[in-house]
């Protein structure tokens, strides 16, 4: 990356290209682009395979021909985009000098933004195919707290990288919808997130921002306490809970052992075979497809359950909503909840709904 700085005075930054680490052959992002009206970042040839590579771990590919060129069909040395991770980068001193320091955002889109503002100065972003850093995935990563560093700099940055009023409106009033998705599924700490950045942006309050949410989260070899609950008596779990991935089909074997009365029922993957995760496992008739049908089968379930849980990666609204408590579980960790509140719900909508910008 020193060389194509050198050698292109027209060039403020070259970046590395990132893969991930939980699937080393696979690129996360090879620079991305930036949506000025949404915000949202198009990660260039994400997810893309480099076939050779595939079944290596990170440290064995370090030992390997890591010139990209050799692998990717149509791949240059250097690609122009408009955004590189702070990850692993390098800028030219002289533009940094001019550009001035990031903004006060404390954690996420301060680089982005720093990038976008270099390229507003006339000087081209680019990443590097021959310079590689492996890196956490995003679809690894549950948001919590961060989610309001995400919402807040993400307006931040379009208010001042040419989005409209309009635009900037739009975009407010789909965080307050995402706030409203939060309460929908049973994390309302998670809506607040949304709400304080829309409104700390209006009122132009930035960096690091004191953070309590009422639900937090441990650690996977922590939840056989939850299902050795005496007043957990009848479980259900949705289909796409994998309990080979986040660790815990040994504690749910050994709290059936010990609690020979625990009823542990599963959803069964739609349209997909029956795969019992562990002995003596009970499944529910498959999901119908039609919504309608789908409303009725879930409506029948109310009641039925002390505890539903959920994979963060993949909640279902309906499951929600079944009159019990609620347990989302990622690969690392777990977080009890209790069932929404339809007041909570509704004064979200309404507050989406009638949203109409900073006036």
């Amino acid at each position: 990356m020193e060389t194509v700085l050198e050698n292109n005075p027209d060039i403020a930054v070259a970046g590395s290209t990132m893969l991930q680490l939980d699937y080393p052959w696979k690129i996360n992002e090879m620079g991305a682009f930036v949506d000025r009206v949404t915000g949202k970042l198009i990660l260039n040839r994400h997810l893309e395979t480099i076939p050779s590579w595939q079944g290596y771990s990170a440290s064995e590919l370090l030992d390997k021909d890591y010139d990209l060129t050799k692998h990717l069909v149509h791949c240059q040395s250097y690609t122009d985009v408009e955004y590189v991770a702070a990850a692993s980068l390098l800028v030219n001193a002289k533009v940094a000098k001019q550009a001035g320091i990031w903004r006060d955002y404390f954690i996420h889109f301060d680089d982005v933004e720093w990038c976008l503002r270099m390229a507003d100065m006339g000087y081209r972003i680019v990443v590097s195919a021959k310079s590689l850093i492996w890196h956490l995935s995003a679809i690894a990563k549950i948001p919590t707290w961060i989610l309001y560093y995400d919402n807040r700099n993400v307006q931040d940055l379009l208010a001042n990288h040419g989005s409209s009023p309009t635009a900037l409106k739009n975009l407010q009033r789909y965080i307050l919808k995402k706030g409203a998705y939060y309460h929908i599924v049973g994390k309302p700490d998670l809506a607040q997130l949304h709400y304080d950045a829309v409104d700390d942006f209006n009122n132009q309050i930035y960096g690091k921002k004191d953070i309590t949410l009422k639900h937090t989260y441990q650690n996977n070899n922590e939840i056989g306490q939850v299902f050795m609950d005496s007043t957990i008596e009848r479980v259900l779990i949705s289909w796409p809970i994998n309990v080979y991935a986040m660790g815990i089909q040994t504690a749910i074997v050994k709290a059936q052992i010990q609690r020979p009365k625990l009823q542990i029922d599963w959803i069964p993957i739609p349209d997909g075979e029956i795969l019992p995760q562990v002995p003596r496992a009970r499944f529910l008739k498959p999901i119908p497809k039609l919504m309608f049908m789908r409303l009725i089968n879930y409506w029948r379930l109310r009641g039925n359950y002390d505890l539903v849980v959920q994979s963060d990666y993949q909640p279902s609204i309906f499951l929600s909503w079944l009159k019990a408590d609620l347990l989302f579980i990622n690969d690392e960790t777990f977080c009890r909840r209790n069932q929404p509140k339809l007041s909570n719900v509704l004064k979200a909508i309404w507050k989406y709904l009638t949203y109409k910008g900073n006036n």
